[in-house]
């Protein structure tokens, strides 16, 4: 890789700042499984980018966040979302680290983190880029639209050239296959005397499209040729011009979100967010959507990039980026699997799995996670594989936390029983006989029989003289 790809790749990430940390993989979703296992925590003599993480909130109004404190990606930048029409979530950001065969290969990439149940569980994917011009760097800083097909449109900045005179500048790719594989498209943006760098574009219709990178401004009639409009500053604090992340449809009017930082601060400290209804003038609201809490344990320094989504559940979604506190311990991830015919839960000590839900957690280094199988209605334990392999069939297993560690549990459903006991109870104030064919049950004194699996039995009630038989109960009250 040369240096000027490098510069260039990491150029924006530097001069505002911009990491994922990557929690544990959860199990597969649906026919899709995790392609990599995401890097933990900031490793010894980070560069930059390998300090930053992103983390998760959300909102009930897209106006008034809290966080989730849990980690979606560490040692990556500039995450971009969308949510597909069957709600599947798509986090796009660029990842600095991976782990692939056991061992830490840094890298400098698009990556997805993909989820199905409203952002409980993530797995991971490689994205795939095709045709690109020879020559050119590998997309980083993604901006993904929902077109109105399905289809996903990402913008990205790309250097056509690598070592030559030329600036960054904005690409678009396309894809059809549900977000993991995209074709260049080709240049859509670009100035003659300075990078463009991370693009944020949104379709507001087919014949108006705007793009803001950095403090650029371009607008566009169909979304292909964008035309350039100056620099444009919608929140200024001091020296502080923000910078625009991501906008939003909320149906009757348009929410923009940026992020800058006070004159005081030493970085972007704050996200705040504007409005718009014409898509031309932007009213700021009051307040911050967040500002750096340290006292979480899990950021610190700077807040950047927030992209936000609706969910299908109503909710809404924000994924932004922060700074690994300096003096954060090491952090481990474990991750549970479950598999097999059967169901069953598994549950941690200390707490933080619950799997059924939550299948990931992230521990101190080296602490001692004991884990918990509880096999579900006709299901049994058959046992642990994985980090936990040695503990064979017993229902816990304790692993400690030297290292990102995965176990999954499996469960088989239970046989049916090849005899069930069939039993009359009589009631009333009369008296009767029941009897069954085949022979078994004559109740008066023998009111319980087991009956093989399958077996059709007929029961017939007699009323002793003087009584009237009044009707069946229980799993013979169809009869009436």
């Amino acid at each position: 890789m040369g240096t000027k790809k490098i510069l260039k790749a990491f150029l924006f990430s530097f001069l505002f700042a911009g990491i994922l940390h990557l929690m544990s993989i959860s199990d597969a979703l649906g026919d899709l499984s995790s392609d990599f296992t995401p890097c933990s925590g900031k490793p010894a003599n980070p560069m930059f980018v390998e300090t930053q993480r992103l983390l998760l909130a959300t909102s009930n109004n897209g106006l008034d966040f809290t966080r989730k404190n849990k980690i979606l990606a560490d040692r990556a930048t500039v995450p971009d979302a969308a949510v597909l029409s069957d709600g599947r979530i798509l986090v796009y950001y660029v990842t600095a680290c991976k782990i692939i065969g056991g061992q830490e290969v840094k890298t400098n990439e698009i990556v997805v983190a993909v989820s199905d149940d409203s952002g409980n569980n993530w797995f991971y994917k490689n994205v795939t880029f095709k045709n690109l011009p020879s020559g050119t760097t590998n997309p980083v800083d993604p901006n993904v639209v929902l077109l109105p097909n399905g289809n996903l449109r990402m913008f990205a900045t790309v250097d056509p050239d690598i070592e030559g005179p030329q600036k960054a500048r904005t690409y678009s790719f396309l894809s059809t296959d549900g977000g993991f594989t995209y074709v260049s498209e080709g240049e859509r943006f670009s100035l003659s005397n300075k990078a463009v760098l991370d693009p944020e574009i949104f379709r507001f219709s087919d014949t108006n499209w705007k793009l803001w990178a950095g403090n650029e401004h371009a607008i566009s009639t169909d979304g292909n040729n964008f035309t350039y409009q100056g620099a444009s500053c919608y929140v200024q604090d001091g020296s502080y011009c923000s910078i625009v992340a991501d906008i939003v449809d909320f149906s009757t009017y348009y929410r923009m979100y940026v992020h800058g930082g006070s004159p005081t601060s030493s970085g972007n400290n704050w996200i705040k967010s504007l409005v718009s209804t014409d898509t031309t003038n932007w009213t700021l609201e009051a307040g911050n959507r967040l500002t750096v809490d340290p006292s979480t344990g899990l950021e610190s320094e700077t807040l950047l990039f927030p992209t936000v989504v609706g969910l299908k559940n109503g909710t809404y979604l924000m994924v932004y980026q922060t700074t690994i506190p300096y003096s954060e311990l090491t952090l481990n991830y474990l991750t549970v699997l479950t598999k097999g015919t059967g169901s069953g839960t598994v549950t941690s000590n200390p707490a933080g799995i619950s799997c059924g839900s939550d299948c990931f957690e992230a521990y101190t280094a080296n602490t001692s996670v004991t884990l918990t199988a509880e096999a579900g209605a006709n299901s049994t334990f058959a046992g642990w594989s994985g980090d936990c392999s040695s503990c064979g069939s017993s229902t816990t297993c304790s692993v400690t936390m030297d290292a990102n560690k995965s176990c999954t549990a499996t469960f088989t459903e239970n046989p049916p029983p090849s005899a069930y006991t069939l039993t009359i109870t009589k009631s009333g104030t009369g008296s009767g006989l029941v009897i069954s064919t085949p022979a078994g049950i004559s109740c008066g004194e023998d009111c319980t029989e087991g009956f093989s699996a399958s077996t059709s039995v007929s029961l017939q009630a007699t009323a002793d003289e003087g009584a009237v038989f009044a009707g069946w109960t229980g799993d013979c009250v169809n009869c009436g």
